[in-house]
């Protein structure tokens, strides 16, 4: 199931709180690798997600959706809310585009 779009402010608590109740489960389930398994997951999820929205078209300093799931899969606590919240700006049309490229204009 896929998290709803949400801005920054919620989107920290619902990345930490869904860290903390992983890791409740993997305590009271005895199965320590639950939390990773949070952080694949949705870092996989963050991949063909952001692919689908075409995050590259968008001034979002994440760049693409290759450099979004790597910052998710190395610093998830920042880069995962951090696409939450563009991903929720992204689909309130808040999200500015990035500039097209230089036209080749041969006058």
């Amino acid at each position: 199931m896929m998290p709803p779009p949400m801005p920054l402010p919620i989107a920290i608590p619902f990345a930490v709180m869904l860290i903390l109740s992983s890791s409740l489960v993997a305590e009271a389930a005895n199965q320590p690798v639950i939390p990773a398994l949070v952080v694949i997951g949705t870092s996989l999820w963050v991949y063909f997600d952001a692919k689908k929205l075409d995050l590259g078209r968008y001034r979002t300093g994440l760049v693409n959706p290759e450099v979004v799931t790597i910052g998710c899969f190395m610093m998830w606590i920042i880069a995962f809310p951090w696409y939450l919240s563009t991903r929720h700006r992204i689909t309130r049309g808040e999200m500015p585009l990035k500039n097209p490229p230089p036209g080749n204009d041969a006058a």
